[in-house]
């Protein structure tokens, strides 16, 4: 039977963590791009037996011909794997398989446990596989099996990254059109506010200099606005007067004939970029009725269409159900926090909104409240940072005066709440 097709494709709902007793074997893989250091350790152990190091290629026929042969060698037990490792193929790979538990170690974690083991620094692929199966074993109470969400919140983390990502691509991309724009051509910065609109990419395209623009009659640049939706007949009348005055701020053909060849090229990648964007756009927007089924993240005030995607993938499909006992909290202006010293109050809100601590709630308790601030994003990984101590770091919202009355004074102790999932 092929093992790679009888897996089970299926991973967001899957079993409990295991005890260690229950796994045939562990092993520790220290992944790499062309081969990866193998460790593997059979259980129960016989007289404190050393794990058996291999190598394996990071080729599928040898991944597939490799996870055979450990599930025939183990008939069939459940495997649990070490890997440094949270994304990547391996782990897409691993993942597929059921009778497969993963264990993402962190590099920080398994630096510290080798500095600890090995002083002088000795560092190798076998030695940390090694390290990683002596973790697993002594350690596997503390860590957490990787839980792998459903495939439309994968895409929609994946589409919200990478549309991120253009979106930092483009934003550099503008300001090197800027900084080229001010060597020879400062007007088209005085024309257009925003340069990464289709006009002021449309124009500047057709104009790449100033001396090609004043060379141009009026009427032509005015029917070109008109053609791209620039219809204010004073806009347009101002701009053609800063045209007809402007004085070139250089006449060196070599400051102008280069920079000009760059801002086409910036305006090429900035028009792709754009376009790339929104198609990202209209992904996440499909899968967004799919994540936010219930209209959860879509009623709290301030989320929008770029928040609502990041909440339903933070928060993933399979969301815990808790009491809606938390409504108490809704008007609180203060919490106290434990600390070795005694309970420390710090304000989290003004007004009748989401107190956020500063791990993020269950989505239950989003849903239990009528009235929430999304400002709160990701429990400060996806909101703004702010300096300001006036500021509430949950909502962005001025801080309450020393003295202030609550009008529900009364202190709750603080949930428990679950850590950030680790596929953010």
């Amino acid at each position: 039977m092929n093992t790679h097709n009888a897996a089970t494709k299926n991973t967001a709902i899957k079993k409990s963590s295991a005890h260690l007793g229950d796994y045939a074997a562990l092993i520790g893989i220290d992944w790499a791009d062309q081969k990866h250091a193998l460790a593997t350790l059979a259980l129960p152990l016989q007289n404190q037996a050393p794990p058996e190091l291999s190598t394996l290629e990071h080729k599928t026929d040898a991944l597939i011909e490799w996870i055979s042969s450990v599930q025939e060698r183990f008939g069939g037990g459940r495997i649990a794997i070490a890997i440094e490792q949270r994304k990547g193929a391996l782990i897409h790979f691993l993942s597929a398989f059921d009778f497969i538990d993963l264990y993402p170690i962190e590099p920080l974690s398994l630096k510290s446990y080798r500095k600890a083991l090995y002083p002088s620094g000795a560092q190798s692929d076998p030695v940390d596989a090694a390290l990683l199966v002596e973790f697993l074993l002594k350690h596997h109470a503390r860590l957490r099996c990787h839980r792998p969400h459903s495939a439309q919140v994968r895409q929609c983390a994946q589409y919200c990254e990478d549309r991120r990502r253009f979106v930092d691509q483009r934003a550099q991309a503008l300001q090197c059109l800027k900084a080229s724009l001010k060597l020879y051509f400062p007007l088209a910065l005085e024309l257009f506010e925003d340069l990464s609109t289709s006009l002021a990419n449309a124009f500047i395209r057709r104009w790449p200099t100033l001396e090609e623009l004043q060379r141009t009659r009026s009427a032509t640049v005015r029917a070109f606005f008109y053609r791209h939706g620039s219809r204010s007949h004073k806009l347009i009348e101002r701009r053609l007067e800063r045209i007809a005055l402007a004085r070139p701020l250089t006449s060196d053909p070599g400051v102008i004939e280069p920079q000009a060849l760059r801002v086409k090229c910036l305006l090429e990648q900035i028009a792709t970029l754009s376009r790339m964007i929104g198609s990202y756009q209209q992904r996440i927007q499909s899968l967004v009725p799919i994540l936010d089924c219930d209209g959860v993240f879509a009623s709290l005030p301030g989320a929008g269409t770029c928040f609502i995607p990041r909440l339903a993938v933070l928060f993933g499909q399979d969301r815990p159900v808790r009491p809606s006992s938390v409504r108490a909290w809704s008007n609180m202006r203060s919490l106290h926090c434990a600390s070795p010293s005694g309970p420390a109050p710090f304000s989290i809100c003004t007004c009748p909104r989401i107190p956020m601590p500063t791990n993020p709630p269950t989505a239950s308790y989003v849903s239990s409240l009528s009235n929430g601030c999304a400002s709160f994003i990701a429990a400060g990984r996806l909101a703004p940072r702010t300096t300001n101590p006036n500021i509430s770091r949950a909502c962005a919202a001025p801080a309450p005066r020393s003295g202030t009355a609550c009008s529900k004074p009364t202190l709750l102790p603080l949930p428990n709440y679950p850590q950030t999932p680790s596929h953010l």
